[in-house]
């Protein structure tokens, strides 16, 4: 189940993989595995790790505020820094993304980041994917 964000050759993909931890841990049940992918013309990155549930519900609500008055800004920043995600729109529809992925896995945490600019017709199908990806990972509540 994923969502991608693109324009041509150019975006980023976040595929959620499952859960992330055991459903005991109240915390923990507030996260997934992702694998995200991000490309451009001449490079291409593939890192995996941690994202928050809430996080995702943040954003998915900055979209839609963005959509529906085609103004404003919308990020997703995981904890760990595996991806930053940025939105900003102006009103004639237009939309600016900002994106950063970071391999944290290493010495010297290796980043891919660029910008990239697409329109408002886009949001539609992301909207669509965030609301499938939070219908199939809801925030659970603590066990009894």
């Amino acid at each position: 189940m994923e969502f991608t964000i693109a324009h041509g050759d150019i975006g980023v993909t976040v595929d959620i993989l499952h859960r992330n931890y055991a459903p005991t841990d109240a915390w923990s049940r507030t996260f997934v595995e992702a694998q995200v992918k991000a490309s451009t013309p001449a490079f291409a990155a593939t890192v995996r790790g941690p994202i928050g549930i809430v996080d995702l519900i943040d954003f998915r609500a900055a979209v839609g505020t963005v959509y529906d008055t085609l103004r404003g800004t919308a990020s997703l920043d995981t904890l760990d820094p595996l991806l930053s995600l940025g939105l900003s729109a102006d009103h004639r529809g237009h939309l600016l993304w900002d994106v950063t992925i970071v391999d944290p896995a290493r010495a010297h945490p290796a980043q891919l980041s660029f910008r990239f600019e697409s329109d408002q017709t886009y949001l539609p199908d992301v909207l669509t994917q965030l609301d499938a990806i939070l219908a199939a990972y809801p925030v659970r509540p603590p066990s009894d």
